[in-house]
């Protein structure tokens, strides 16, 4: 008996340094891949919920079309011009890490976004603000309202002549994990360098001005 427990061994130096190389080789192997999926599935999600954000923001736009067509004074209208023929884009951001700022640029140019002034009294007292003021505040309030979660994430939608052109959208101003979607229906393809806020807060310092130049960071 005394023999028999002499003869047990436990691993050898040798065994347990291969041992551990094979570990380290397949962990080599194997995170690229899960960090690979895990950005991919981040991405994915901010690509739904850009999408969630544009139907949202076009809902709402549809419902000025005919608004605006009423309206004596369509040229103070808070998403189009029908009687200058003038081609108008509004862009709308949201961030949540602003405490719900509210923010819009009307542009054909580099983007310089003014914050509206009381959005919460904006949708009490329509007549004391203009008609794009109330627009925003309408698009805004579709959105958080239809779109889960959305008033706790960052957005910004482009709408030109009463149309969503793209919406972007992220879960925190820093992140670079960006969702994007447009009426092209293009969706972010990858995980960006270009953090939401490196084009929206310094918009005209950073050069950007249009969707399309958004939508180079993101899809390219």
């Amino acid at each position: 008996m005394k023999d028999k427990l002499q003869r047990v061994k436990g691993f050898t130096l040798t065994e347990m340094i291969v041992v551990i190389a094979i570990i380290g080789i397949l962990a080599a192997i194997l995170l690229p891949a899960m960090s690979g999926y895990y950005w991919k599935s981040r991405v994915k999600s901010a690509n739904a919920d850009a999408k969630m954000v544009y139907n949202a923001a076009q809902t709402e736009a549809q419902k000025y079309i005919s608004k605006d067509r009423l309206s004596a004074d369509a040229q103070q209208s808070g998403m189009g011009r029908l009687d200058d023929g003038t081609n108008r884009v509004l862009v709308i951001s949201y961030n949540r890490n602003g405490n719900g700022a509210f923010e819009y640029s009307e542009t054909t140019g580099p983007m310089s976004f003014t914050a509206v002034s009381d959005p919460a009294d904006v949708e009490l007292h329509p007549n004391l603000y203009t008609g794009v003021e109330v627009a925003v505040t309408d698009v805004i309030n579709s959105v958080n309202r239809k779109v889960s979660g959305a008033d706790q994430k960052c957005w910004t939608v482009y709408i030109e002549n009463y149309i969503v052109r793209g919406s972007i959208s992220a879960d925190t101003t820093n992140t670079n994990y960006v969702g994007f979607y447009t009426s092209g229906k293009t969706f972010a393809v990858e995980r960006t360098r270009i953090p939401y806020t490196s084009w929206l807060g310094t918009g005209t310092g950073a050069g950007i001005d249009s969707l399309e130049e958004v939508a180079a960071l993101y899809t390219s």
